[in-house]
């Protein structure tokens, strides 16, 4: 790595780190930052914790709604994604006889919520299946069959739920003609952006989307945890914080979700200078160079015999997915662990170790050459 940009956050020497984007990191500077500010809270806790809070964090929400393009949306704070995909899927107008629509690549815990929400009102969950490597071709064969499956094709009101980027297979899906598909069912759109802000260039309104979700933590560097909500104003009133609080039945989506009981408020009132952060770094070109050494890693790994998840068209700025044939995920993790190369791990949906590759402003191409040293062996002897 970079040991200029390593330097400024807290890694471990030995580590090369190829998986920020499940946790997110944060900068040293940005550490010492929140550090000042829980010393402050804890000076007068009745004003650092109460609703005063709201007002200190309104510049950073005004920032990242503008920066985000949520336009006249309803905008929120959240603690993360899963607090907002939650309050989404529990507060959305399903009925009897409707359908929601997901990809077999969605995050896990996002389907279960809608699962819950369908079961609840007797509603049916449809997962297209999504054959790997992704392609635009694929995907529109793959909705148009689902268009002609029962629950669908019979459904009062369809839901339809995609990532911005897919978390597993670290890919893009085609948000355009999902958006279109959808519509053409008189549908509503429900975007899952967890990998978007500091990532992907994020017009909410562009996306045409009733609500959309996401984390600001896994690409921008603050601590853990802050996210966003964005819900279009007729269904802004129905989305209320899992968590009952006081603000719980605040008129404004704002502050119904600012104080989800005690909780940590520094990363939320750090946001605005993180941004601060990510334009240096973007005027720098660092982040372009991070899309460079992203680039790296689809021609290495794939000469050493590991599989894209999807075409070039479909591959994300700086997260980008592998499938590792004939290994599973313990063997390539005690290979990479020896190696002290850390990168996102897992099951694929069609069953294959998922490999995962970040990058960010410390990344290089030699990080990318040693992790294909390091498996090209291991996948020649599983081949």
């Amino acid at each position: 790595m970079r040991t200029d940009m390593a330097a400024e956050f807290g890694f471990d020497p030995g580590l090369t780190v190829l998986n920020h984007a499940s946790f997110g990191v944060p900068t040293r500077e940005l550490l010492d930052e929140a550090d000042r500010y829980r010393r402050a809270i804890e000076r007068d806790i009745a004003r650092g914790l109460g609703r005063a809070f709201l007002a200190e964090a309104r510049p950073g929400i005004e920032e990242t709604a503008r920066r985000l393009g949520a336009g006249d949306m309803a905008f929120a704070f959240t603690s993360n994604t899963s607090e907002g995909a939650s309050a989404v899927a529990a507060g959305w107008p399903l009925e009897e006889g409707d359908a929601v629509v997901l990809g077999s690549a969605e995050y896990p815990p996002v389907v279960r919520a809608w699962r819950q929400a369908a079961e609840r009102a007797r509603a049916r969950v449809v997962l297209v299946d999504l054959p790997l490597p992704w392609t635009a071709e694929g995907w529109r064969h793959a909705l148009a069959a689902a268009a002609q499956e029962t629950p669908v094709a019979a459904a009062h009101n369809v839901v339809g739920v995609v990532s911005l980027v897919a978390s597993a297979p670290g890919a893009a899906p085609p948000l355009a003609e999902f958006r279109t598909w959808l519509r053409g069912l008189g549908g509503s759109l429900v975007v899952d952006a967890a990998h978007g802000p500091g990532h992907v260039d994020l017009d909410i309104d562009g996306l045409g989307a009733d609500a959309v979700f996401g984390t600001l933590h896994k690409w921008l560097p603050i601590p853990r945890g802050a996210g966003f909500l964005a819900v279009r104003e007729e269904y802004a009133h129905r989305i209320v914080p899992p968590v009952v609080s006081h603000t719980h039945d605040a008129a404004a989506l704002e502050e119904r979700f600012a104080m989800p009981g005690s909780f940590d408020p520094v990363p939320r009132l750090l946001v605005a200078s993180a941004w601060r952060t990510w334009q240096e770094w973007e005027d720098a070109g660092l982040l372009k160079a991070a899309v460079g050494v992203a680039d790296t890693a689809d021609v290495l790994l794939s000469e050493a015999g590991l599989r894209p998840t999807s075409e070039a068209g479909l591959r994300a700025p700086r997260l980008r997915g592998f499938s590792v044939p004939g290994l599973p995920v313990p063997e390539v993790a005690a290979v990479l662990a020896d190696a002290g190369l850390h990168a996102w791990l897992g099951p694929l949906p069609d069953g294959t170790t998922g490999l995962r590759v970040a990058t960010h402003v410390w990344s290089e191409p030699v990080d990318i050459e040693r992790l294909a040293d390091t498996l090209r062996p291991h996948v020649a002897g599983a081949a």
